[in-house]
């Protein structure tokens, strides 16, 4: 798979137990100030430290979206961690770009 391919997602086969896969995307500023200024963010968690902000959302699609290859071969900081063996595509329908594993897409 290269760049400006046309894919589609697809379970895993490894993981079939598991569904559709989730794409994901950073959060951006706003998402974290209002965060903040939201009722989640405020007390303790259960360690007794203070909340720290999400990291990154997923995006909601349909299952029969196509999308585009942005970058082919990535590894994304998703949440706390690096996902490797990732790739950044974008949803034809809505432009949203986002990261899946390379094992959840399938050429169109």
């Amino acid at each position: 798979m290269r760049k400006g391919t046309l894919v589609k997602l697809c379970q895993d086969p490894n993981r079939s137990w598991e569904g559709m896969p989730r794409v994901y995307r950073p959060t951006t500023r706003e998402e974290v100030r209002a965060w903040y200024d939201s009722d989640d963010s405020k007390g303790m968690n259960c360690a007794g430290e203070t909340k720290l902000p999400p990291q990154s959302v997923s995006i909601p699609y349909d299952e029969d979206d196509t999308w585009t290859i942005v970058r082919a071969r990535c590894a994304p900081t998703i949440g706390w961690h690096k996902q490797p063996k990732s790739a950044q595509i974008m949803n034809n329908r809505t432009n949203e770009i986002g990261y899946v594993r390379r094992v959840n897409i399938e050429l169109v």
